[in-house]
């Protein structure tokens, strides 16, 4: 499932920068890593690497919440 990401958010992905990458861990509990991401146009892009324990989750799971956060206030989020 995507997400259309809104026009007035669209700029906390401009980058690359740094989001939180939400998975799930093989015993269901969630695991939040910080990743470089950049969004194409089209799709947030993930920078991850074969093996690491976020490309497992992912391939067992590729259901994730992705948390960008704006540096100038924290409470404004996607």
């Amino acid at each position: 499932m995507s997400v259309a990401i809104p026009e007035s958010h669209k700029k906390l992905l401009e980058g690359p920068v740094v989001v939180s990458l939400v998975t799930m861990m093989p015993d269901g509990q969630p695991q939040a890593t910080p990743v470089w991401c950049w969004w194409d146009g089209s799709y947030v892009v993930i920078n991850t690497a074969v093996g690491r324990q976020k490309d497992e989750n992912l391939q067992a799971n590729p259901k994730v919440t992705v948390l960008a956060n704006n540096p100038e206030n924290p409470y404004s989020y996607l």
